[in-house]
């Protein structure tokens, strides 16, 4: 079962209305790596920072897998600026890892130009890329809701439903 602060942080993200894959320590060994945590997550953003999940600990992350021709993935993008204007770096962040196989430059010009300001983590490999391996990339979109604790709480929330829940575990301090 879920230990107490994981079962209330789930609660929330299910009393948002949707479906969340959760940390049950009993299916653990039938879940991708992925999906129990993220201790083995080192990768590297554009900007050189090094992303760990030592580093997500302390703030709501969204670890949102995509590329520019993915269409569904370009969908979500009004609702990815969205929660991260709604909040503040200290309490959310959204890491993109694209998994675009074109060169730097184009992928940097293509973001500014869609306004995707947040970190992205990009090599131009698209899913033999490290993030991608370390994330078990099977398709895009995918994404990774993580709570202050570092855990994957629930994946593939996409509009409104990822809003709320955003907004829910933001709310929740602990």
């Amino acid at each position: 079962m879920l230990g107490g602060a994981a079962a209330a942080a789930a609660a929330l993200v299910l009393s948002a209305g949707v479906h969340a894959q959760s940390l049950d320590r009993r299916s653990a060994e039938s879940d991708p790596p992925s999906l129990r945590d993220l201790r083995a997550l080192d990768v590297t953003d554009m900007q050189g920072t090094r992303w760990t999940a030592d580093r997500l600990r302390g703030r709501v992350t969204l670890i949102d897998v995509w590329a520019t021709w993915c269409a569904p993935c370009l969908t979500e993008l009004p609702y990815l600026k969205r929660a991260r204007a709604r909040h503040s770096r200290d309490d959310f962040e959204v890491l993109g890892v694209s998994i675009d196989v074109s060169d730097r430059r184009t992928f940097v010009s293509w973001a500014s130009r869609h306004g995707v300001a947040w970190p992205q983590i990009f090599d131009g490999r698209g899913r033999s890329g490290p993030a991608a391996r370390q994330l078990q990339v099977v398709g895009v979109p995918t994404s990774f809701l993580v709570d202050r604790h570092g855990r994957v709480l629930a994946m593939n929330l996409r509009g409104e439903r990822l809003l709320a829940a955003i907004d829910a575990l933001v709310r929740r301090r602990t």
